[in-house]
């Protein structure tokens, strides 16, 4: 312990050296593949948009709130706010591509909002197929009983 001088039963306190940058933070270390950043995931739709993050190590997905459509810059602005609480690395948003794999006109719906997103936010945006998600998901939940 020390006392109000800054001495200790070693004598007084060493100043700490500068710190170097090219050593890694022992206090902030590098985060390990069980505390990697979280992903987001955008449901965008013509009305609304949903918005999830995963947790932390990447198993789940929780919702973290819709945003009623308003203008792409208040709904962009909204997003963000959404996501500002989370460490999110990549947002994810689904690409409703028709049953032969083209892109209709919601898919490009969805990219036009996206790119309008990266702009706004400098966020990057990946596109995952769902063409398939709800049956598939509607056959997960059938075989776990």
């Amino acid at each position: 312990m020390r006392d109000r001088r800054g001495e200790g039963p070693l004598g007084p306190a060493e100043p700490l050296p500068p710190m170097d940058p090219t050593e890694p933070n022992q206090d902030h270390p590098t985060p390990s593949p069980t505390t990697r950043r979280r992903l987001a995931a955008l449901d965008v739709g013509d009305k609304r948009i949903g918005v999830a993050v995963t947790d932390a190590l990447r198993i789940t997905c929780q919702p973290v709130g819709t945003v009623e459509r308003q203008s792409l810059a208040k709904d962009c602005a909204a997003i963000e706010a959404m996501l500002a609480p989370y460490d999110v690395e990549l947002v994810v948003a689904g690409l409703p591509l028709n049953p032969r794999g083209d892109e209709g006109e919601q898919a490009d719906r969805v990219r036009h909002f996206c790119e309008r997103f990266t702009r706004e936010t400098g966020r990057q945006v990946a596109y995952q197929d769902e063409r398939f998600s709800t049956a598939e998901g509607e056959r997960m939940l059938i075989q776990s009983g």
